[in-house]
């Protein structure tokens, strides 16, 4: 019976020695977040070899990371792979850590350690991201700055000539390009939403009401604005180091576009007058396909900058329209100077666009 017992015991101490790793005191010595590595200290009497499953828990028994030891000198250095850049991200160098080898120390695929898988879902997982920044433009959408072009027949072909295509917003001044958007994560996917807001140059334009006198004159004013929506889909995300992740999106776009234009006639004087020609607005709609990518570059814990292209294929215009209101005798004798007017206004759907965006964002 006594035989018997001291059997029963030491059954029961081997093994717990095999189902327990063993738990070895570390210091960190030096981290590269490029080659995923971690450099160790340890005590000369704690033995590692070459590819050991091996577990960091900081002194609270939080498990930091896992990996798997590629070398070990002079039985008190150590070298780990740790392949998860975001568990690699929660190691501090000088910091005094506790390795715990054996099977159940956890690995990526190690398919008996359930809080080894937790880990690995949770660091695969796409951010929840919250981002503004600048949003420079190849249009989808491209309209003319016009000026008043005075009759010298009657009735005239035409009461208005192009003096630029607008068809890219790039730079301030003049143009203003603010863009903002939610990164929602699915998982390891996600989805993204996202506002833009652009107003373009303003043509302020003098020219002659008549053709043989200088008064009176005329001023064309024409300013233009949009606002665009998107929703984009995370169809892959790839980090590639501690501080950079690349991502690929795709998904839909649309544009409202309005484009205003006020023709004044004005004399100097003495008196001076001014008369309303005609005051318009024309607006466009625009429902594109995008896809780009964005590159992420961590500065901080949570605050970094993203650079990002997107491509835009226009498919539809549901929206092309012109309101006018012409003083009267100002159509100068035009069958439909409202149609003059759009044409020579150009508000149209281009077959392409090309979106830059330099953002700041915060992500958890």
């Amino acid at each position: 019976m006594k035989c018997f017992c001291r059997f029963f015991i030491s059954t029961i101490l081997l093994s717990a020695l095999i189902i327990e790793p063993r738990a070895n005191a570390a210091t960190i010595n030096a981290i590269s977040s490029k080659k995923g590595m971690v450099s160790l200290k340890t005590s000369a009497d704690e033995s590692f070899k070459a590819k050991d499953k091996v577990c960091i828990f900081a002194k609270n028994q939080e498990k930091l990371a896992c990996g798997s030891v590629l070398k070990v000198k002079d039985d008190s250095k150590m070298i780990m792979k740790v392949a998860d850049p975001q568990e690699l991200a929660k190691l501090k160098k000088g910091s005094s850590v506790t390795l715990k080898v054996g099977s159940s120390a956890g690995s990526d695929d190690s398919p008996t350690d359930s809080s080894a898988k937790i880990t690995t879902t949770k660091s695969k997982r796409s951010p929840f991201r919250l981002a503004i920044g600048w949003d420079s433009s190849l249009l989808p959408f491209s309209y003319n700055q016009i000026s008043y072009l005075p009759p010298e027949s009657t009735p005239p072909t035409t009461l208005w000539q192009s003096t630029k295509v607008v068809s890219a917003g790039l730079t301030p001044p003049p143009y203003l390009g603010i863009a903002a958007d939610i990164g929602i994560p699915i998982g390891a996917r996600g989805v993204s939403l996202g506002l833009r807001y652009q107003v373009f140059q303003t043509s302020l334009v003098q020219s002659n009401y008549d053709p043989t006198t200088f008064e009176p004159y005329v001023s064309t004013e024409v300013k233009a604005k949009a606002i665009g929506f998107w929703a984009d889909f995370l169809a892959y995300r790839k980090q590639l180091s501690q501080r950079f992740a690349l991502n690929v999106l795709s998904g839909i776009d649309f544009d409202s576009v309005a484009v205003s234009v006020a023709a004044t006639k004005l004399t100097d004087g003495p008196p001076e007058t001014s008369s309303p020609i005609v005051t318009a607005e024309g607006k466009l709609s625009i429902i594109s396909l995008r896809a780009g990518a964005r590159a992420d570059i961590k500065l901080f814990s949570v605050v970094g900058v993203s650079l990002g292209a997107t491509a835009l294929i226009p498919l539809v215009a549901p929206t092309n329209s012109l309101t006018a209101n012409f003083s009267d005798g100002e159509g100068r004798d035009l069958e439909d100077p409202i149609i003059d007017l759009k044409t020579s206004l150009g508000l149209q759907k281009k077959s392409f666009g090309f979106e830059a965006l330099v953002n700041t964002y915060v992500s958890f």
